[in-house]
């Protein structure tokens, strides 16, 4: 779900850049900057299930 917000947040910012005004570049900005913290917490999802994953493997030897 959060790959979907991300994804329809970013798509939607080429339209607001092209009627640049204030407001659009601002919520454009605000998009960017949603979409970026989206996918740092998808990241550090899968940092933390790789280092499970490890562990588990390491135990299992």
């Amino acid at each position: 779900m959060l790959i979907k917000d991300s994804a329809e947040c970013l798509a939607s910012v080429p339209a607001l850049i092209q009627q640049a005004n204030a407001k659009n570049l601002r919520r454009a900005a605000s998009f960017i900057r949603a979409g970026i913290a989206r996918q740092m917490m998808i990241a550090q999802m899968c940092m933390r299930e790789a280092q499970r994953l490890e562990h588990m493997e390491a135990n299992s030897d």
